[in-house]
């Protein structure tokens, strides 16, 4: 038939990485603790030019015991979704990992992480 409209391939899904970087004050006393890296990535699952899901990593390298050495390792990382395509993405599933040596002896003496999740934006913790 004429009228027919050709087929069309299906949508490819696409994704858009951006980074930046920053200096991290964790006391709020004015002085720079570290510094970190934030990555976010904006993925269109079925390529309909809308964003379903965003991935956020921040990575720090921090001084949080003032001796002028980064002996704290921090990684936090977070997924949202937008189940509709239509809504604002939310927090589905994320983690926070911590590592540090406390004494320098190039040993780590302390490895933290969080687990965060909808029913628990505050996580629960885990200590070694």
């Amino acid at each position: 038939m004429p009228d027919d409209p050709a087929p069309t391939a299906p949508a490819e899904p696409e994704s858009v990485s951006t980074s930046r970087d920053f200096d991290v004050d964790i006391d709020g006393d004015g002085e720079i603790d570290g510094s970190g890296t934030s990555e976010t990535t904006l993925i269109d699952l079925d390529g309909d030019g809308v964003v379903d899901a965003v991935i956020e990593r921040e990575t720090m390298l921090l001084d949080l015991d003032g001796d002028g050495r980064m002996e704290t390792l921090r990684v936090t990382e977070t997924i949202a979704v937008s189940p509709d395509g239509e809504s604002e993405p939310v927090v589905v599933a994320g983690v926070e990992l911590t590592a540090a040596d406390i004494d320098g002896d190039g040993t780590i003496d302390v490895v933290d992480s969080r687990l965060i999740s909808p029913d628990d934006p505050d996580g629960e913790q885990h200590r070694s």
